[in-house]
């Protein structure tokens, strides 16, 4: 991500941060309807996903990133508990409860290890008002599909897929996303996102944290795990 796309970024969660409450990050009060319909109110946020971890903005006007806030626990006023598992897997973090920077650090290691194409980009972005926002490359449900010669030939694709998962006993990644995994990348590379996956130990794979890019291939968009 360039400079200029940055500081712009920066300067769109500042006024959205200026016109919201983000003082209290904890996902019980950021996963109700109220408080995610105040948030896209701000004229400046088109939607919002709320998971376990952290708050997904979808900005008006942005095709190429969404911005990423990460909750601090659970609860509401009267008990918070407060996240502390981000910190468990091998995977070095300054805090135990910011899954967004385990996240970004989880792709700088993909970074280093040569699998970055199998995962949305995930970096900082900035700190406001004490908050951290990080900023991730925005993803697509839709997938072109496959197209085969003969229904033997999608046959002989999920056998391979089958006798590929049969290989990597424990693989965090079902059946079919092997199939699609293959089909995209090749077994080769595959296997090194199964490598790299073990070695750092996230997990929490379910069919909503994957996307598809522009290019229509399949990846990671949320990949922080949960351990809290």
């Amino acid at each position: 991500m360039n400079v200029e796309t940055k500081l712009r970024l920066t300067e769109i969660m500042k006024d959205i941060l200026a016109s919201v409450d983000f003082e209290d990050m904890y996902c019980d009060d950021y996963d109700s309807e109220g408080h995610c319909n105040e948030i896209i109110s701000s004229h400046l946020v088109r939607d919002i996903a709320c998971g376990a971890s952290k708050a997904v903005l979808f900005l008006d006007g942005e095709d190429d990133y969404v911005i990423k806030v990460p909750f601090y626990g659970y609860g509401g006023e009267d008990e918070v508990i407060w996240f502390n598992g981000a910190n468990l897997y091998d995977v070095a973090v300054e805090t135990d409860w910011n899954y967004c920077e385990l996240e970004s650090e989880v792709y700088n290691l993909a970074l280093e290890t040569g699998v970055e194409e199998f995962f949305a980009s995930t970096e900082f972005l900035c700190s406001i008002n004490d908050i951290p926002v990080y900023v991730s490359e925005k993803m697509d449900n839709v997938t072109k599909g496959y197209d085969y010669s003969s229904p033997e030939a999608e046959e002989e694709n999920w056998r391979r897929a089958v006798n590929f998962v049969k290989g990597n006993k424990g693989t965090p990644f079902s059946t079919e996303y092997i199939d699609t995994l293959i089909r995209g990348y090749g077994e080769e590379k595959v296997q090194k996102l199964i490598d790299f996956v073990s070695s750092v130990g996230i997990s929490d794979f379910h069919p909503g944290n994957w996307g598809y890019d522009k290019n229509y291939r399949i990846r990671l968009l949320d990949y922080s795990g949960y351990s809290s």
